[in-house]
């Protein structure tokens, strides 16, 4: 139901949201504690109590279990929560829905711009007929393409590229400036190449690819040695894009920040200027469901789904005019601003209930 808290209890334990106005009714899994009908306190300052990490230290101590750990229903509802003055609860609920209002708009403009994708494209409302049986000549498949794996040759992927033929495109290989390269991992473990926060040089994996952007929150770090030595060729650039070739391969984001930083052997680098194609139009179509069908045809399938360089290099990118790229553009970075301005409104309200509960200690 609306303005509920939800905690999670299993498995990834202690993540927090709340349910807004007008959500509607929905079930959830047992790894999903629901707490509703909060007397006296106002679920968004529960909501904001709960990020904190006075709460966070809480959660840590009550968690159980081996393999995957939980947390005992009866457990968490002994979790006490500090009462404030409602004038202060209110005040974090306008905060926490201006958070939630600022994010909703950043998927709208992400939405709106997959819509403009897909239109100028003519794909909107497409979907691949997926036929079983699809049927080539050897000089077709083979002796072309170099794979004998049937998935290759599913009729999906010859549809969607019959349906961006229309478009003149362009060779990932003929766009860079810079030959696709892909980091590497130094032994795990090692002292000799790792190191902590104060003293390292952010060490970029897939996993730190999320919704076009690349995270923070979980840098490793690498020496300055290294990331200077035997890991130079990889250095970043502001602007680089970044393409995950391994394990979930496809991830495609952008290296935004003046920073140093490096990165590991799942990520490949593609530096190029925008007279053609603009960073985040590139890496929107990527991301999104059409081209995640051309990545997916080239993917090699095993323990680990990879894409080697080669392939990487030869995957086109239609070339839609430079104005629909900029508006493109324009939308992801706004939606790229608005989800960071709602993070920012979280944090805010989060510290203000810290120091509140400090001035009553």
């Amino acid at each position: 139901m609306e303005e509920s808290v939800l905690i999670s209890i299993m498995g990834n334990i202690g993540d927090i949201a709340i349910t807004p106005k007008g959500f509607k009714p929905a079930l959830c899994n047992r790894a999903i504690a629901i707490i509703k009908y909060i007397k006296v306190l106002n679920p968004y300052y529960v909501f904001a109590y709960l990020i904190t990490n006075d709460a966070f230290e809480n959660i840590e101590r009550i968690k159980n279990g081996g393999v995957q750990q939980r947390i005992n229903l009866d457990v968490l509802g002994k979790i006490k929560v500090p009462i404030l003055p409602q004038s202060f609860q209110l005040q974090i609920e306008q905060m926490v829905k201006y958070a939630h209002a600022k994010l909703e708009e950043s998927k709208q403009l992400y939405t709106e711009a997959e819509n403009m994708l897909l239109e100028e494209l003519g794909l909107k409302n497409w979907q691949p007929k997926n036929e079983n049986i699809n049927v080539k000549t050897l000089s077709e498949s083979f002796l072309s393409s170099g794979r004998l794996d049937a998935e290759y040759y599913q009729s999906k992927y010859d549809e969607v590229k019959q349906k961006i033929t229309n478009f003149k495109s362009i060779k990932l290989k003929d766009l860079v400036k810079y030959p696709v390269s892909s980091g590497s991992t130094p032994r795990a473990g090692a002292s000799d190449y790792y190191t902590d926060a104060d003293n390292g040089i952010p060490f970029i994996r897939a996993v730190d690819i999320i919704n076009s952007q690349v995270q923070t929150d979980n840098f490793i770090y690498i020496k300055s040695n290294v990331h200077n030595g035997i890991l130079k060729r990889t250095r970043l650039k502001k602007g680089d894009v970044l393409f995950s070739i391994a394990g979930t391969v496809g991830r495609c984001g952008i290296f935004d920040y003046d920073f140093e930083a490096n990165i590991n052997q799942a990520l490949a680098i593609l530096r190029f200027d925008e007279t053609i194609i603009k960073h985040l139009y590139l890496i929107f179509f990527f991301n999104s469901y059409i081209g995640q069908l051309i990545i997916e045809q080239y993917s090699r399938q095993g323990v680990q789904t990879n894409l080697n360089l080669d392939e990487l290099s030869n995957l086109e990118i239609p070339i839609l005019p430079m104005l629909i790229q900029n508006e493109i553009s324009a939308k992801i970075q706004r939606s790229f601003a608005l989800k960071k301005e709602s993070k920012s409104l979280l944090e805010q309200a989060k510290t203000m209930v810290e120091n509140e509960i400090e001035k009553g200690e």
